[in-house]
């Protein structure tokens, strides 16, 4: 195994009540308290390196930094715990694309979508 992981060894124990408790005879090394400590950490360590890419227009792509992304987190947190929404579950849903002006291009291509079935409904009729 890598150096990632531990050696998987288990001790098992069937409860009275019939669960099974499963736990590990390795101690726990030392880890991030959760991935955002692993993220804002590497954000730190290498903030110019590319994280995401999507094709753009034509063959050339659109690309955020671990920095660029971690500035975006960033402002998304401090907006949630300005409106007081710091302890309590939140959604986020969009189709954001990964760098500015990809999303016109998903707009045009649900525009052409929309078109195209326009077009095809009235043959079917």
């Amino acid at each position: 195994m890598s150096a990632t992981f531990s050696t998987p060894r288990v001790r098992s124990e069937q409860l009275a009540d019939g669960r099974l408790l499963l736990r590990s005879t390795e101690p726990l090394t030392e880890h991030p308290i959760s991935v955002v400590h692993s993220f804002r950490a590497h954000s730190e360590a290498t903030p110019g390196r590319v994280l995401v890419a999507e094709r753009g227009p034509g063959s050339g792509w659109q690309t955020s930094t671990w920095g660029e992304v971690r500035r975006q987190a960033d402002r998304l947190a401090q907006g949630l715990l300005d409106r007081g929404l710091a302890d309590r579950p939140v959604m986020v849903l969009g189709q954001q694309p990964v760098a500015p002006g990809g999303h016109a291009r998903r707009d045009d291509r649900r525009r052409t979508d929309r078109a195209q079935q326009r077009r095809l409904l009235p043959a079917e009729r």
